[in-house]
C-alpha cells in the first residue's frame, strides 16, 4: 500500500484597514493565490484570517476577551475557493493589532499540524503594518518569540507581502542587511516597520 499523501496548509492572513489601493493589491494577491491552487485541482487546504476588522471571531479571543479583539477567522482550514474574497471585500475596517492576528494564525498552523494531514505549513500575511500596535516593547518581543517558536517547531514558512520598503542594492552578506536595515529610509508612517 503507497503512503497516505500528505499536502500544504496555509493560513492567509489579510488585513482590511489600510489604503484602498493597498487593500485592492491584497485582494488581487489573495485571489491569485486561491486561483493557482484551484485552478490546478490542488488538495491543499487554507485558512483565511482577517485582521484590522470591526468584529471579532477567534478562538483566542474566546479564551482571553481582553485580546485578541478586532481579529475574524473567516475560514476553517478549506480548499481554496476564489469565493471567500467575498469575506476580505466586506469586512469593515477598525484598528485592532496585526501582531496578535499573526498569533491567531500560528495557533491555527498548530492546530493543523496535530491533524497529520500536511506536510508543508505557511502563513502569508498582506498588511502595510501601517496600524500601530500599541503594546509595550516586552510584549511585543514575546509576542514574536512566542511566534518565531511556534513557527520553528512545526518547521512552517512565514511571509510578508505589502510593506514598502526600498532596498537600495544587491545585498549579499548578512553585513549587507544589517547596514541596510541601519539606514532604512521609511516611505510610509508605520512605526512597526524598525
Amino acid at each position: 500500500m503507497a503512503p497516505r499523501k500528505k499536502y500544504k496548509c496555509s493560513v492567509i492572513v489579510v488585513d482590511v484597514n489600510t489604503t484602498p489601493e493597498f487593500k485592492q493589491e491584497a485582494i488581487r494577491c489573495y485571489l491569485s493565490i486561491c486561483g493557482a491552487i484551484y485552478f490546478a485541482e490542488n488538495l491543499d487546504r487554507s485558512q483565511l484570517i482577517l485582521i484590522n476588522t470591526a468584529e471579532t471571531n477567534n478562538k483566542r479571543n474566546d479564551r482571553d476577551a481582553d485580546r485578541y479583539k478586532n481579529i475574524v477567522e473567516a475560514t476553517e482550514m478549506v480548499a481554496y475557493d476564489l469565493r471567500n474574497v467575498s469575506y476580505i471585500e466586506d469586512a469593515l475596517p477598525a484598528n485592532g493589532n496585526w501582531l496578535e492576528g499573526v498569533e491567531v494564525a500560528v495557533d491555527a498552523l498548530v492546530s493543523s499540524k496535530e491533524s497529520n494531514l500536511y506536510d508543508t505549513y505557511q502563513l502569508i500575511v498582506l498588511s502595510d503594518l501601517s496600524t500601530p500596535l500599541n503594546m509595550d516593547k516586552e510584549h511585543i518581543d514575546n509576542a514574536i518569540e512566542n511566534i518565531r517558536r511556534a513557527l520553528n517547531d512545526i518547521d512552517a514558512y512565514i511571509y510578508f507581502l505589502g510593506p514598502v520598503i526600498p532596498v537600495p542594492r544587491m545585498l549579499q552578506s548578512k553585513k549587507d542587511v544589517y547596514d541596510w536595515v541601519q539606514n532604512l529610509e521609511r516611505n510610509n508612517e508605520s512605526s512597526n516597520v524598525q
